[in-house]
């Protein structure tokens, strides 16, 4: 959803991306309020979407511990974001 809202929230003045990914990969604020696709911040975006698919994967397998009721809500979000 953050990803997905990069640039709407940018426009606003807002970066929900995570500072110390942005400093971990050398990507500067102006960078991402500009929406400057920059090698750095395309490394950073990539990152992103590949924790995403992991953490989408783990609740997906994780999802057979929870109760029957909540295994449901969290497939469905699984399914929606993929």
């Amino acid at each position: 959803n953050i990803l997905r809202d990069v640039g709407e929230d940018s426009k606003r003045g807002r970066i929900y991306l995570p500072l110390e990914d942005l400093e971990k990969f050398g990507v500067q604020e102006k960078d991402v309020l500009q929406l400057r696709l920059t090698p750095a911040y395309k490394e950073m975006i990539s990152f992103q979407i590949k924790r995403t698919k992991q953490l989408l994967e783990d609740a997906k397998e994780g999802a057979s511990a929870l109760p029957k009721q909540s295994q449901l809500v969290v497939l469905t979000i699984v399914q929606l974001m993929c």
